[in-house]
């Protein structure tokens, strides 16, 4: 249906998945690709533990990406569940541990998710250089303003 879509990744994810051919991995040596007449701008952070991709949708200034920035509790996804999404210990703890200016989060960040601390720094620095208002985030809400603001706040210890 769209013959021209790309299967992309991060390095290593072609390995965990070896039947998926892959058109592009994303390695420490190529951390930007830009798709469409640069409509899409994506970043890797090969330094984060997960090895995330943040992508820019540049008409649109949004700002996606899955565990990089979170936007917690899910409000929209328990929307008709009748359960309240920040019910439950585990539930409470992630929206602390992921608010920005939280010791929480910065130790987590630091220790847990930042593998390389000098990656973290040059790939956070590219994120925030980015025009975008708005996140999309995999975990929580759409944030559809004050983005930029978050992810800066966020990552501060890693902007200095």
């Amino acid at each position: 249906m769209y013959p021209q879509a790309e299967v992309i990744g991060p390095q290593g994810l072609d390995i965990a998945l070896p039947t998926v051919k892959f058109d592009f991995l994303f390695t420490p040596e190529t951390l930007d690709r830009t798709f469409g007449d640069n409509e899409v701008q994506a970043h890797y952070f090969p330094g984060y533990a997960n090895k995330d991709i943040a992508f820019l949708h540049v008409p649109s200034k949004t700002m996606l990406n899955a565990d990089l920035a979170e936007n917690l509790p899910a409000k929209e996804q328990y929307s008709q569940t009748g359960i309240d999404p920040a019910s439950g210990f585990w539930t409470g703890l992630f929206i602390k541990m992921f608010s920005p200016h939280n010791w929480i989060h910065n130790f987590v960040l630091s220790y847990a998710f930042a593998k390389d601390k000098e990656a973290m720094k040059r790939d956070v620095k590219v994120v925030s250089g980015w025009d975008f208002d708005r996140l999309v985030p995999c975990h929580g809400d759409v944030m559809e303003t004050g983005a930029k603001k978050y992810w800066n706040d966020l990552y501060e210890k890693f902007l200095r």
